[in-house]
C-alpha cells in the first residue's frame, strides 16, 4: 500500500498579495498601461478629470481697495462682472457678480482670509472663443486691457485613448 505524500503548505496570505499586485501593476511599469475609450481587459484607464475652456489669470503682486469692474468681449459676446476688493465674508455670498454672456465668469479667491491674502484669480470661459478682449476699471479708471487670440491644446489626462478630453488655452493678463 502506497503511503499518501503530503499536501504542500499553503502560501502566505500577504506573499500571494504581493504577486497578485505585482501581476496587476507590471503592465504598466512595462509600458502596457495605455488604453481606449473601450479599455481592452487587462488595460486600466484612471478617473482625473479635466476643464474644457479658455483661463486668463490675473497677474499683480497686490489687488488694491475699490470698486472693481470686468469688462469682457468674447467672440462679439459680452460679459460685465462687478465686485469690491476686499472680498465680502464667504457666508455673505460671492462677491462678483457677472452678467450678459453665462460662459464667462470672473473667480475669486480668499473670502474667508485677511485682504493681503485674498484675489481675483482668473476668467474662465466654459467655451472655446476665438478672439477675447479684458478691461478691468477700478474705481471707474481703466488699470489693464488686453485682447487675446487663444490656441487650444487637447489635454487627455487619463492617457491618449482614454476620457475625457479636453480643450483648454492658458492666458495671462498683468495688472
Amino acid at each position: 500500500m502506497k503511503k499518501a505524500l503530503p499536501s504542500p503548505p499553503s502560501p502566505r496570505p500577504a506573499l500571494v498579495r504581493a504577486l497578485l499586485t505585482a501581476l496587476l501593476i507590471a503592465p504598466l511599469l512595462l509600458g502596457g498601461g495605455g488604453c481606449r475609450s473601450t479599455p481592452k481587459p487587462g488595460e486600466l484607464c484612471t478617473q482625473k478629470g479635466c476643464v474644457d475652456g479658455l483661463r486668463i489669470e490675473f497677474r499683480t503682486a497686490q489687488w488694491q481697495a475699490g470698486s472693481y469692474v470686468f469688462r469682457v468681449e468674447a467672440d462679439g459676446k459680452h460679459t460685465e462682472c462687478r465686485s469690491v476688493f476686499p472680498l465680502m465674508p464667504c457666508n455673505v455670498g460671492r462677491s462678483v457678480q457677472c452678467t450678459g454672456d453665462p460662459n464667462a465668469a470672473v473667480y475669486e479667491s480668499g473670502c474667508g482670509v485677511e485682504p493681503a491674502k485674498q484675489s481675483f484669480s482668473e476668467v474662465h470661459f466654459q467655451s472655446h472663443p476665438k478672439q477675447v478682449k479684458v478691461t478691468v476699471l477700478r474705481d471707474g479708471e481703466p488699470i489693464a486691457e488686453q485682447s487675446f487670440k487663444p490656441t487650444y491644446a487637447e489635454v487627455q489626462p487619463n492617457g491618449p485613448k482614454c476620457d475625457p478630453t479636453c480643450h483648454q488655452a492658458l492666458e495671462t493678463l498683468g495688472l
